[in-house]
Parts: C-alpha cells; structure tokens; sequence
C-alpha cells in the first residue's frame, strides 16, 4: 500500500481502530474487513481509509446542507492534521486514550474522530450511528463527539464519558440546563465543514465551568464584518478568511457569543428577533422538533411564528401558556402556531428551515 508521506510521518505508534493496531499491515486489514462487511458504516470508513492514505494531498468533503444546499469542497489533509492536533491539545487527550465514534463517516464530524484516532494515538471503537449511542457498549471512555440529540439520549449514560464534545445543531437551554449536573467535561463546538471541523469551544459541564462564550483554538482569531457576521481568520485549518453569516457578539480576538444566523434573522416592528434565542427559551416547553420563522403581518412587516413537528392534540393551550411566560418579549413570542407532520431534513438529519416553510406557507 503507498501511503501519502505527511499521513504516514503523522500516524502514531498506538493508534487502534477497534483494537486493530493502525500499522501499514493493520490499515489493510482494516480496509478489507471493513469493505466487505454488509454494514454501510464500516464500508463508508473504509472507502474514507483508503482516500486518506493515499498520495493525494487533498480530500473533497460534502457540507451538510442546513444553511443552504449541500457542496462539495476540497481541503488539504494537512489542515485535517493540524484540526486533530488542535483539539489534542484543547482537551489534553492523550495517547491510548479510548474514543468512541457513533457519527456517520462520510461528513467531517465522522471522518475526524479517525483522523484525531490516527494522529493522537487514540483507541478508537466504531459502532453503528445511532440516536442511542451508548447502547451497543457497556465500555467507558476518555472521549466521545456526539450531537445534542444523541447526548440527550443518553443522559444517563454521559458519565461514561470523561470527556464530550457536542455539534452539528444547537444546544436547547433546557437541555444545557440537564448537562450541567453531569461530572463530564461536556463542550459545545463551533466550526463547518470548511473549518475541518471546529475552530471554538466553549464548556457547558461541569456546571462550575459553563460559559455562553466560545474559546477559539490555536492561532484562530475572529472579528466582525459591517453586518455583525463573524470572520473567521484559522490559518492552520483553511487557506483563506472565512466570511460566516452567523452574527455574533465580540470578547476580543479570540472568542465570542454566537446569537444566530444572519439568514433567519427576522424584522419585526422594527425589532431585530434572532429565532435561535427565542428557541433556545422555548425548548422546555416543546418534546418534538421545532423552529422559529415568519410570516407577513400587515402591521409589523413580519410577525414570529412557531412550526412543530407534531400533533395539535399534543400541544392544549401552548400559546395561551406561552403568552404568561416573562421570558418572551412581546415581538418574540410567536404570534401562531403550526403542526406539521414531518419536516424536511438534510441527508444528516438537520432541519431545513426555509423548505419545511415552504411547505406550509
């Protein structure tokens, strides 16, 4: 097998994949057992094995599609490299550590957890992606990377866990609430396909720890565009200044608040309403999906409105409940409410927002 040199100078002595030392000969293995088991997920890791030790110097990866459609972009393995190192260091993982993966291998999540496996040395078990992680073991763990939904789960089995990392979709402040009473060390992440992964972090558990601030990483540093929107400068990950939409509030170079998207951003009598805080209040109220959105109001341009991924009967009196509640200003409280039954997802199971409006409005 030839191997890529940069993969190959960076391939610790101890990595394993599911207790396989990952030598050139244990690689092989790897690859031949995993492409001819009938498990889609062990045959998409093999296909991700084989790109990565081979010659080419770049990996085309296909973002998710929850801000806009899905594309496929190329990044230098050397960034992947660097990401895994990164967060090595954030999180002080050390080399034999145990890490679970539990995300698809074919979006950069997945892909990662090999990489930070292969290039920290860490024992990595695969298992089948799946909303109940930790069901198909009974193992403990120095680091796991999962998405809320999957953490949310499997409360009762985060403490299997010394160390998590959460992405891939937003933190409810009920469910935030729900983590801080875990002893892990829980962190939600922000980055994107482009960044390879996350660029910040910021701690949620240990509740002592918890912070609505993101920390970026090694020499990343953020600033602000004329529309409030983060730039991100990450030269040991991407090529070039990286022009996000999500509008954020400033601590310094190096980190900051994360309010919303600049494309959900909904005008309101002339109030600026960022529908991820207003979600963020409303999860305790709500069991199924959810989202905020607009609709035209002849007198405010555009009024807040609730859609639900569920049924009415569910739900007696939610509004009129909601409208007690002090949380809320008055713009932010949804003037109606829709039920749907079922919204349209991304491929990673992310909700498409303007889609399942469309459907609707």
């Amino acid at each position: 097998m030839e191997m890529d040199t940069l993969v190959k100078d960076h391939l610790h002595s101890q990595a394993k994949i599911n207790a396989t030392p990952c030598d050139e000969m244990g690689i092989e293995q790897l690859i031949a057992t995993f492409s001819e088991s009938e498990e889609a997920y062990l045959q998409k890791t093999a296909k991700f094995l084989i790109e990565w030790f081979s010659p080419q110097e770049f990996l085309s990866l296909h973002t998710s599609g929850t801000t806009g459609t899905p594309k496929q972009i190329t990044v230098r393995k050397e960034h992947m490299i660097h990401s895994a190192m990164l967060t090595g260091a954030f999180l002080q993982l050390q080399a034999g550590d145990r890490a679970l993966c539990v995300l698809p291998t074919d979006y950069i999540a997945g892909k990662m957890m090999l990489v930070r496996a292969l290039v920290l040395g860490l024992s990595l078990e695969l298992f089948p992606p799946s909303g109940t992680p930790f069901a198909a073991t009974s193992d403990n763990f120095d680091f796991v990377a999962l998405t809320p939904m999957q953490a949310m789960k499997s409360l009762g089995e985060l403490h299997r866990a010394k160390k998590i990392i959460l992405g891939g979709a937003p933190i409810s402040a009920a469910m935030e609430a729900q983590l801080q009473e875990i002893p892990t060390e829980i962190y939600a992440t922000y980055g994107m396909t482009e960044t390879v992964s996350h660029i910040a972090l910021r701690p949620i558990a240990p509740k002592a720890r918890h912070s609505r601030i993101y920390t970026t990483i090694g020499k990343s540093r953020v600033w602000q565009d004329s529309k409030g929107c983060l730039v991100i400068d990450c030269p040991e990950v991407a090529e070039e200044e990286i022009h996000t939409h999500d509008v954020v509030r400033l601590h310094g170079a190096h980190a900051f608040e994360w309010l919303g998207r600049l494309d959900n951003i909904i005008n309101s009598g002339g109030v600026k309403i960022y529908p991820e805080g207003v979600e963020h209040k409303l999860a305790s109220f709500i069991s199924d999906r959810f989202f905020i959105w607009k609709e035209a109001d002849t007198l405010l341009g555009d009024r807040v409105i609730l859609l639900i991924e569920g049924r009415e009967a569910d739900y007696p009196h939610l509004l009129e409940n909601l409208q007690k509640e002090t949380i809320f200003s008055k713009y932010e409280l949804p003037k109606k409410i829709y039920f749907l039954p079922h919204f349209q997802l991304t491929e990673s199971g992310k909700i498409q927002r303007e889609g399942t409006a469309k459907l609707l409005l």
